[in-house]
């Protein structure tokens, strides 16, 4: 009995052939999948600058940047964690909300 398998978190593959014959040896490009993360981040931390207060926009871009490291390491309680310190008016934008599907992913 054959008891091979292959998982590949955080990726969406379509006419994806996998050889999983013996010695077989294949390599995945998940390199698209950063660039989408770093958009993302890109465009919540662009969504901070209608923050009026300079403090809290401060805090926000601060724990922006955490809560990307987070997800880049692939911390899951951490990044959920700190996704819960963004300002309420940010956590319910679509980008914000599109990064969450991404910790939960995780």
């Amino acid at each position: 009995m054959d008891n091979r398998s292959i998982n590949i978190n955080n990726s969406s593959l379509t006419n994806s052939p996998f050889n999983t014959g013996d010695n077989a040896s294949q390599t995945v490009n998940a390199e698209g999948i950063q660039d989408e993360n770093q958009l993302l981040f890109n465009q919540l931390i662009e969504s901070l600058k209608a923050i009026p207060d300079e403090e809290e926009r401060t805090d926000a871009e601060e724990n922006t940047r955490k809560l990307q490291d987070a997800v880049n390491k692939g911390n899951k309680s951490r990044a959920k964690r700190i996704f819960g310190w963004l300002p309420t008016t940010v956590t319910g934008t679509s980008v914000a909300l599109q990064i969450y599907k991404i910790i939960e992913s995780l």
